[in-house]
């Protein structure tokens, strides 16, 4: 981390995360939720993450494994393109689905070649149950997002990375608990507006860390 704070165009970016995350989250409690302003702020946040795991690479020494970090987060700005932007939750949620695997990749081998499966079995799942695309994808995302949690204690990086694909990948799950519980329940319920906002309060540290995750200040066998 003390080298990640040493290359300012990093902390900058940091720095600017932090501040979309205070904007949108005031936004979301005080005003509107998922304003059109609230919503660009969160895009631009997510971008900005995008662009700190590209530096981290850029300065990284083990460029084989950063690579995956750029790779997954370039997937997962094209997919909240469609969620926040747009109604088409189908290509949103394959967008993640891309971006689970892609963590998969870099975790474990295994489980990735078993996420694989997985994704031919919903293909087939689609071809020959009555059921919509939307929940057969929705299906195959939790089980990719609980593989990746499960590989995350499988898989061998130095610890400061570790830590952070743990703890990302635990707050991107409570984030997609919430958007499960935001889908599903009625707008009357008690708590609706607080699973609105915390989507997005989980979801951002988890995108965060997962880049922060891009750093390697030392060669290390993966």
């Amino acid at each position: 981390m003390k080298q990640i704070l040493k290359n300012r165009l990093d902390v900058i970016f940091i720095f600017g995360i932090i501040i979309l995350y205070i904007a949108f989250l005031g936004l979301d409690i005080f005003l509107a939720p998922r304003s059109l302003l609230s919503r660009s702020f969160k895009y631009a946040s997510i971008v900005l993450c995008f662009l700190l795991s590209t530096s981290l690479f850029f300065n990284s020494e083990n460029k084989r494994d950063s690579k995956y970090v750029v790779i997954a987060l370039m997937f997962t700005m094209i997919a909240d393109i469609f969620l926040l932007f747009t109604h088409h939750k189908v290509i949103g949620i394959f967008f993640f689905c891309l971006v689970q695997l892609t963590y998969l990749k870099r975790y474990h081998l295994q489980i990735f070649i078993t996420g694989i499966y997985f994704v031919v079995i919903s293909m087939i799942a689609y071809l020959v149950l009555p059921l919509q695309l939307l929940y057969i994808i929705a299906g195959l995302y939790a089980i990719l997002i609980l593989s990746c949690m499960i590989s995350t204690f499988k898989t061998e990086l130095p610890k400061f990375n570790l830590y952070c694909v743990r703890i990302g990948m635990i707050l991107f799950i409570l984030c997609d608990i919430n958007v499960a519980l935001f889908n599903e329940l009625s707008r009357n319920f008690s708590y609706y507006r607080f699973i609105s906002i915390a989507i997005w309060l989980f979801y951002l540290p988890s995108q965060l860390l997962l880049a922060l995750s891009a750093s390697h200040t030392r060669v290390d066998n993966i």
